[in-house]
């Protein structure tokens, strides 16, 4: 005995046989076929129909639904295309039209189709959301506050408007993109929206993650801890938020639990390369050199795939002309070849206390070359040229290592040495004197300093 759905569908192919342009018919058939996975059957029914009816918009969308489950996407969104002219002021029409572009990954080409649903339905909650989402540029802060804005009010038990709006706000004020009076604003407007999404799911772990954030740099420490040891807890933000905590217990010399920390962050694929530096330096503190030696090269090898990684997704977002991403890709790469002259200047300073052989010259310049605002590194090649006796080029290294660190005391130190060598005497008692400044202990600096202005 047929079951009811085949007696259904016997029925509607009578009726289809009966009258090749009835619509109701057709589509009753293809959504039981649809249902029952059989597409190409489906597809084979809309595409007799349109070949009978060329002039049904509701056909043409039925079509496009039917290849986009399939994966037909230059089909699905021919066929849409076709009911949109047909009938441009159907809303589904533009939000299928999307559909098939998130599916088929060219979110970035379903803007004018948001924009047009939104116009048709301003109540559509996920379609203010989307946009908002697919508008990058930093000048269109307001729209995409705006939008966000909507979103949370059209959709108030979903957080992830929330967590945008809030994320948007917060990097806004930290960047310094708006007026000195929003600054404030927008920070305490991120904040009560990390606390009401807390709120509505405790357990969502980058929120209590980015309220640690606000109070760390509100130099509030004591609540920056609680929030990522809360945060802490849950694995969206595990990582990350053992990160911060390494740091915070590095600022106050807990060098254990700073190392658990980083390594729970290593565990969790977080700041890799910068929690095996924080490593190496703890280990350098105990004296275990050959350790930290071991961890900067790992450091090394980590940093160099990250920087490649962030170069190569900010070509990949320039060609997609989503030029804010691309800057943000691109910054995180300099950012990165920034921390490789670090490591390597690191690396470079515990090899010379083995000592082990190593390039010193080459490994300085490479350094150099990664950052050529790395005090550090010019700094250490001034010394090597001191022990060369290369006064000339020792005196411009560490010039430039003041010039990029005003607050380097034995950059000045050195530098003041060599100025006193050269019988450059008011120079040479100008650098003594900052190093005085910024050490009042400094005993060889008092001593020159004294020496060369009761003499000269």
């Amino acid at each position: 005995m047929q079951n009811f759905k085949q007696k259904a569908i016997n029925h509607l192919k009578i009726a289809i046989e009966n009258d090749r342009k009835h619509l109701p018919s057709t589509i009753a058939l293809c959504e039981i076929l649809s249902d029952n996975g059989d597409f190409e059957q489906v597809e084979s029914i809309l595409t007799e129909a349109i070949r009978k009816t060329t002039e049904s918009a509701e056909l043409y969308f039925r079509f496009s639904e039917i290849c986009l489950r399939q994966e037909k996407y230059d089909n699905a969104l021919k066929a849409i295309e076709q009911a949109i002219k047909l009938n441009p002021k159907n809303a589904d029409f533009y939000r299928l039209g999307c559909d098939i572009y998130f599916a088929n990954k060219q979110e970035n080409l379903s803007v004018p189709y948001l924009e047009k649903l939104i116009d048709l339905d301003g109540l559509d909650g996920e379609a203010h959301f989307k946009l908002s989402k697919l508008i990058t540029d930093a000048h269109d802060f307001k729209r995409r506050k705006l939008l966000l804005e909507i979103s949370i009010e059209l959709l108030p038990n979903n957080i992830l408007p929330m967590l945008d709006l809030a994320l948007l706000l917060e990097k806004t004020a930290n960047e310094n993109q708006c007026e000195k009076d929003d600054v404030n604003k927008y920070i305490n407007e991120a904040e009560n929206l990390f606390l009401n999404i807390s709120a509505i799911n405790p357990k969502h772990g980058k929120a209590w993650y980015h309220l640690g954030i606000l109070n760390f740099n509100k130099n509030k420490i004591k609540e920056a801890k609680n929030f990522f040891l809360k945060s802490l807890e849950f694995e969206d933000s595990k990582g990350m938020s053992a990160y911060k905590l390494g740091t915070i217990n590095l600022l106050k010399k807990n060098w254990s639990a700073a190392e658990n920390f980083f390594n729970i962050s290593l565990e969790y694929n977080t700041e890799r390369s910068n929690s095996l530096f924080e490593i190496a330096t703890i280990q350098f503190h105990k004296t275990n050199y050959k350790t930290a030696i071991k961890l900067l090269e790992e450091a090394v090898e980590e940093i160099i795939k990250e920087e490649k990684d962030y170069y190569c997704k900010s070509e990949q977002y320039l060609k997609l002309s989503i030029f804010d991403t691309a800057r943000k890709y691109l910054k995180k790469g300099i950012k990165a070849k920034k921390n490789h002259s670090k490591i390597l200047v690191k690396l470079y300073q515990i090899k010379k206390l083995l000592p082990l052989e190593q390039n010193e010259e080459q490994q300085l310049k490479k350094a150099i070359d990664l950052d050529p605002e790395n005090s550090e590194s010019y700094f250490e090649l001034g010394i090597l040229h001191l022990k060369q006796k290369n006064w000339e080029e020792a005196q411009r290294c560490f010039l430039l290592a003041c010039n990029h660190d005003w607050s380097h005391v034995e950059a000045h130190f050195n530098l003041g040495s060599i100025l006193i060598k050269n019988k450059d005497y008011d120079a040479a008692r100008m650098h003594l004197k900052i190093v005085l400044d910024l050490n009042k202990s400094h005993k060889m600096a008092d001593k020159l300093l004294k020496k060369y202005l009761s003499v000269n």
